[in-house]
């Protein structure tokens, strides 16, 4: 199972941009570790959590979705870890586009907290 870590500031203004890209047909738990400027984690336990995938910004269409309500998403004491399947893009008939991230804590608050562009390496070996 392929993994690897992103860090991410969360008390910063600004989403952090970070281009993802997801190798299909593989399953891939992808931690991202949220931390203040100090370094210290930040709790996100019992957050929901929600990264929608547009082929441009402004697009009504949404190419993928992943959530704390779809169980894609976990939210836990210092990270928030996107859950990839390897058929998630079965039947894809798009490789890229726009994605963001955004958390909501318990009282309402939402936050983007990243952002870039999203795209499908496709397999070779089926």
């Amino acid at each position: 199972m392929a993994s690897s870590v992103i860090s991410s500031f969360v008390d910063t203004k600004r989403a952090v941009l970070y281009d993802l890209i997801i190798e299909k047909g593989t399953d891939l738990s992808l931690p991202i570790n949220l931390v203040d400027e100090d370094g210290a984690a930040i709790s996100v336990s019992g957050y929901t959590a929600k990264l929608q995938v547009r082929a441009y910004r402004d697009s009504d269409t949404v190419l993928f979705e992943m959530s704390t309500e779809n169980n894609k998403i976990v939210t836990t004491s210092g990270s928030v870890v996107l859950e990839f399947a390897q058929t998630d893009f079965d039947g894809a008939e798009w490789a890229s586009g726009m994605y963001d991230l955004e958390i909501q804590n318990l009282l309402g608050k939402r936050e983007r907290i990243m952002q870039g562009t999203f795209s499908i390496d496709p397999e070779v070996t089926r």
